[in-house]
C-alpha cells in the first residue's frame, strides 16, 4: 500500500511540474512562452529521474537502518556482535555516518566503534529529535544538523521493541546527504549539463554542487541580500510540493552571474521531506 501511495504521489507531482513547463511557468511573472521547450522538458524528465534516484537511495538506507534495529532487538545482550554490525555498516556505505544504539532513557548503549565525540553512555535527551523519537516510538528522518566535527547530517530513527512488545530505545543512522546524493547528481551533470539541487523546505540547502553552499541557511543569510529572486523562490519551494521558478546567481564556481531555472519536486520519506531540483543555465 506504501508503494502505491509513493507512486500517486509521485505521478502527481510530475503532473504538476509538467503544467508548470506547458503554461510557460506559472509561479513566474507573466510573459511570451520560451523557444525551447524541448530543454525545459529534458530538465522535467531529469527531475522525475533524479527524484527517483534520491528516493531510491534513501528509503535503501531506511531499510538498513530497520537491519539494525532488528539486530539489537536480537543480539542487544552481545554489545561485541552489534558493534561489528554497526561498523560493517558504516564501512559499506560511504554515506552513512554513525550508527548508534540509544536506549529508552535517551543514553547511547552501543555505537560503532569509530563514532567520534566520545558519545558512549551520554544522555541525549537534550535534542529535540531524541525526545520526539521517546515519544513517538515511530521510524523518523531527521532534520540536518551540525556535529561534533562540524559535518552537516541528517538521521534515520528506527524504535526497537523486545519480543513481548516492549518499547527499548531507537537506533540512530546519521549520514551525510551531500554524499548520498552526489553520485546522481555528478552524473546528471555530467550527462546533460543540468545540475542538481537537494534542500530541506526551509532553505536548509543538503546538496549544491558548490560544496561550500552545504549547510548553508536560505533566509536571514546576508550572501543572498544581493539576491532577492533567490529568497522568493526559497519561500515558493518552501511551500509548494513542485514547481519552477527563474533567478540570477552565480554560477557553479561562482564566476559570473547568471540567469537560471529551477524545477523542484519532493522526495518523502518516514513524515519527513525533501526538495530536489535540476537547474538550467539559461
Amino acid at each position: 500500500m506504501g508503494n502505491m501511495v509513493n507512486l500517486l504521489v509521485f505521478v502527481i507531482s510530475s503532473l504538476v511540474v509538467f503544467s508548470v513547463i506547458v503554461t510557460c511557468g506559472c509561479v513566474n511573472p507573466a510573459g511570451e512562452c520560451p523557444d525551447d521547450i524541448a530543454d525545459r522538458n529534458a530538465a522535467l524528465s531529469e527531475l522525475m529521474a533524479f527524484q527517483g534516484d534520491v528516493s531510491t537511495d534513501l528509503k535503501a538506507l531506511g531499510s538498513i537502518t530497520e537491519d539494525c534495529g532488528r539486530k539489537v532487538a536480537e543480539d542487544g545482550g552481545d554489545e561485541r556482535s552489534v558493534t561489528e554490525f554497526f561498523d560493517k555498516i558504516v564501512a559499506e556505505n560511504p554515506a552513512v555516518y554513525t550508527v548508534v544504539y540509544i536506549d529508552s532513557s535517551g543514553t547511547v548503549k552501543i555505537n560503532n566503534s569509530g563514532a567520534g565525540g566520545n558519545i558512549s553512555g551520554m544522555n541525549l535527551l537534550s535534542q529535540s529529535s531524541v525526545r520526539e523519537q521517546t515519544e513517538i516510538k515511530v521510524p523518523m528522518l531527521t532534520d540536518s544538523f551540525i556535529l561534533h566535527d562540524k559535518t552537516h547530517a541528517s538521521a534515520l530513527y528506527y524504535p526497537v521493541f523486545d519480543s513481548e512488545g516492549r518499547y527499548r530505545g531507537f537506533v540512530s543512522l546519521s549520514f551525510l546527504p551531500s554524499e548520498l546524493v552526489r553520485e546522481s547528481a555528478e552524473n546528471l551533470n555530467l550527462r546533460t549539463g543540468f545540475s542538481a539541487m537537494a534542500a530541506q523546505p526551509g532553505g536548509l540547502i543538503l546538496y549544491d554542487p558548490d560544496p561550500e553552499e552545504v549547510g548553508k541557511e536560505t533566509f536571514g543569510n546576508p550572501e543572498y541580500e544581493d539576491f532577492p529572486e533567490i529568497l522568493i523562490f526559497a519561500r515558493l519551494y518552501s511551500e509548494e510540493w513542485s514547481g519552477s521558478y527563474e533567478y540570477s546567481f552565480y554560477d557553479t564556481g561562482f564566476d559570473k552571474k547568471i540567469r537560471k531555472e529551477a524545477f523542484w519536486t519532493t522526495v518523502d520519506m518516514w513524515d519527513n521531506n525533501w526538495r530536489v531540483f535540476v537547474i538550467r543555465d539559461l
